[in-house]
């Protein structure tokens, strides 16, 4: 293994400071971490969590907030938040995201082929509200906005075929419903339960957005604990969108958290199938091992899937739990795709 990531490891490791109270959990971090996307990068990140357990207040909450500028120039400040209210009557959830990257675009589809760099300056934000009906059952609405600016790219680029030169910005904004059952135990490192989120949005010029488009998405997630502290995590998805989808709206393969090993946005397009699985098992002390899988479809309908167009990864990954009171891991992924190998260094598990 290279000697940097061996280093920066040991850095995340004594470094991280942790402290608890009646029932919160604060983890802060230098937040140093590795991708074949980002190279080196650095920052700080913050994870406050808190089980209120029967106590007044917030329960299972989580919040993440973390700022980070890469050795490829890229800078990042992004935020997320969770939090059930109402003694667990109301969920809330948002997150917040700036981005101003250089970046690759690869094309659309799954043959896409071509490796054209640019810059974009991206702001998006996301809210949810959500009433419980039933158990674990909640159903409410959400709210989703998005500013991108493109630059640096000519106007013979492939890009240019779906961003304008002369007009580079791009704004939607979506508002839709959403059903979520969410049963599972920890909101960061799940060992039993499941979730299954079905959410619809639309976008239009009458709320702001400068096409019209709608977006239909299912995620379902389960977790099984197979043996003491050994768990099976399975993940599928499917999204569709129609109408004059964005760029910056189709969805993405590669990356972090979806068929790592390949690149970040190595394949995008209007729907998309995948199913992931990983087996998560404790090695020594904080630290725990994961092995995983993945495979995944994409097209301009689910109709123009086809089988020897199916994309394939897997690898596997080292953990380790730097707060023996938090749920939070730091994960060392290496992900191995048909076309290169992916090196992931960061926090929380992919799903």
């Amino acid at each position: 293994m290279n000697k940097k990531i061996i280093v920066m490891l040991l850095l995340l490791g004594i470094c991280t400071v942790s402290t608890n109270a009646e029932g919160w959990s604060y983890t802060p971090l230098p937040l140093l971490f590795y991708t074949t996307d980002t190279g080196i990068a650095g920052g700080g990140l913050l994870v406050i969590e808190r089980d209120s357990q029967g106590a007044p207040g917030p329960k299972n909450l989580l919040m993440q907030t973390a700022v980070t500028y890469t050795q490829k120039h890229q800078t990042e400040i992004s935020s997320l938040f969770q939090s059930d209210l109402g003694e667990g009557a109301y969920r809330v959830s948002g997150s917040f995201g700036f981005f101003d990257t250089p970046s690759l675009f690869y094309g659309v589809g799954p043959t896409a082929n071509v490796e054209e760099s640019f810059d974009q300056r991206k702001l998006n934000f996301e809210g949810q509200l959500m009433r419980r009906l039933w158990r674990h059952l909640y159903t409410g609405g959400i709210y989703r906005y998005s500013y991108v600016e493109y630059s640096g790219f000519e106007a013979d680029d492939t890009l240019a075929a779906f961003v304008e030169v002369n007009d580079s910005d791009v704004v939607s904004s979506e508002a839709g419903g959403v059903v979520l059952w969410d049963s599972r135990d920890s909101l960061t490192y799940p060992r039993s339960g499941s979730y299954i989120e079905l959410r619809a949005t639309a976008a239009g010029p009458g709320l702001g957005s400068e096409t019209a488009f709608g977006k239909l998405k299912v995620d379902l997630r389960t977790y099984l604990e197979v043996l003491q502290d050994v768990v099976c995590a399975l993940q599928g998805t499917a999204s569709y969108g129609s109408g004059e989808v964005p760029l910056h709206r189709m969805e993405e393969l590669g990356g972090l958290r979806v068929l790592r090993g390949y690149r970040f946005g190595r394949y995008k397009d209007e729907c998309t199938a995948v199913f992931q699985s990983e087996l998560r098992f404790p090695i020594y002390g904080r630290f725990g091992g994961v092995v995983f899988a993945g495979a995944g479809q994409l097209g301009e309908t689910f109709s123009r899937f086809q089988m020897e167009q199916t994309k394939y990864s897997g690898g596997i990954g080292l953990r380790f739990r730097p707060n023996l009171k938090s749920d939070v891991r730091i994960r060392l992924d290496v992900g191995v795709s048909e076309e290169s190998t992916g090196v992931y260094i960061t926090l929380l598990e992919a799903f």
